[in-house]
Formats: structure tokens, C-alpha cells, sequence
């Protein structure tokens, strides 16, 4: 072979590493790109495929994480529900010429409570999970955990759904 056919196969066989190596992104992007707005439509399914997944949990498990999670959303839906209540009255409150200020405390107040339980609500939701799994699926929930709390701290005020 002589100098100029194998510089021509060189840059051939550059162009097509080129060429490979931007498919290959492209595909991860789309690909990352669409498994997030197929999740963001539905965040409880999400959270349980992730939990399922990432835990590795087997047919009981999940079951019992399913059922678990059924009966925290309901109680955490039924205090939310006070809540919004609540809210309602004091914007009722605020709305007429001479707001009664004890009222508003007391309502205050309660949603004080309310959000004590349902932060209690949620540590026992956790507590529950950490007892459906293994010492191997422990270890895998503690590193969730972790990612969830820097999720937590990168975005604000997030409450995730579901959980």
C-alpha cells in the first residue's frame, strides 16, 4: 500500500469512529431524554419501577411495597385534603373586614399539627420500607435515601410524589 491509500483509509476509518461515536450519543440522549418525560407523566410509577429496580425487590415484596404505599397515600391524601381546608378558611379569614386573629392561629396551629403528622406519616412510610428489605437491599435503600436528600437540596422545597 502506498502513502496516500493508507492516509485515504485513515481518515475513512476516522470519519466512521466519528460518525459512530455521534449516533451513539444521539441514542443516549434521546434515550434519557424520553425515559424522562415517559416518568415525569407519571411519578407514582416511577418511584414504584424505580424502588423495584434499584432494591431489586421479588414478587412479596413488591406486593407488600405496593399495598404499604396504597395505604401512606391515602392517609397522606385525607391530611392534605385538612390542609387545603384550613387554608381555605384562613383565606376566608383574611378576606372579610375584621379577620379574627385567634382564629387564624388556631387554624394556624393545626396545620402546625397536620404537617407534623404527615412528616411522621412519613418516617414510618420509610421505616416500613427499610423492613421489607434485606441487609444487601438496605444497604442499596441507605444510597437511595442519600440521592433522594441531595435531590432535595439541589431543587428547593421538593416533596416527591408518591413517597
Amino acid at each position: 500500500m502506498n502513502y496516500f491509500t493508507k492516509k485515504r483509509m485513515a481518515i475513512w476509518v476516522i470519519i466512521f469512529l466519528l460518525i459512530t461515536n455521534i449516533a451513539t450519543l444521539a441514542t443516549i440522549c434521546y434515550h434519557r431524554w424520553n425515559f424522562k418525560n415517559r416518568m415525569m407523566n407519571n411519578p407514582h410509577h416511577k418511584i414504584e419501577a424505580f424502588i423495584k429496580n434499584e432494591l431489586n425487590l421479588n414478587a412479596k415484596q413488591t406486593e407488600d411495597y405496593r399495598k404499604m404505599k396504597e395505604e401512606f397515600r391515602k392517609e397522606r391524601t385525607a391530611l392534605a385534603e385538612k390542609i387545603q381546608k384550613n387554608h381555605a378558611a384562613m383565606f376566608d379569614q383574611y378576606s372579610i373586614a375584621n379577620p379574627d386573629t385567634a382564629k387564624l392561629n388556631i387554624i394556624a396551629k393545626e396545620n402546625g399539627e397536620f404537617f407534623k403528622e404527615m412528616s411522621q406519616m412519613s418516617i414510618k412510610h420509610f421505616f416500613n420500607l427499610r423492613n421489607l428489605c434485606d441487609e444487601k437491599q438496605k444497604v442499596k435503600l441507605s444510597g437511595v435515601y442519600k440521592e433522594m436528600n441531595l435531590e432535595v437540596k439541589n431543587k428547593g422545597n421538593h416533596h416527591p410524589e408518591g413517597e
